[in-house]
């Protein structure tokens, strides 16, 4: 253990995912964030999910891909 603190060692959290299977990742796709509502509600959702030890990841969907296929 002295060599960690002493070298600094941090897990990667990548890694550690790809090992276990699960990435602790939750991930959130937007088609319109000009809706005052979504910022706060993002904010929210994330500070909730991180006492909770999940990252969250955002994303913005094009308007071509908010279209059905039929």
């Amino acid at each position: 253990m002295a060599a960690v603190e002493e070298l600094g060692y941090r897990p990667n959290q990548l890694a550690r995912s790809l090992l276990r299977g699960r990435s602790q990742l939750i991930g959130v796709g937007l088609g319109n964030m000009e809706n005052p509502f979504f910022p706060l509600a993002l904010e929210t959702l994330s500070k909730q999910l991180s006492t909770w030890s999940q990252n969250t990841g955002f994303y913005k969907r094009s308007q071509s891909a908010s279209r059905h296929i039929d």
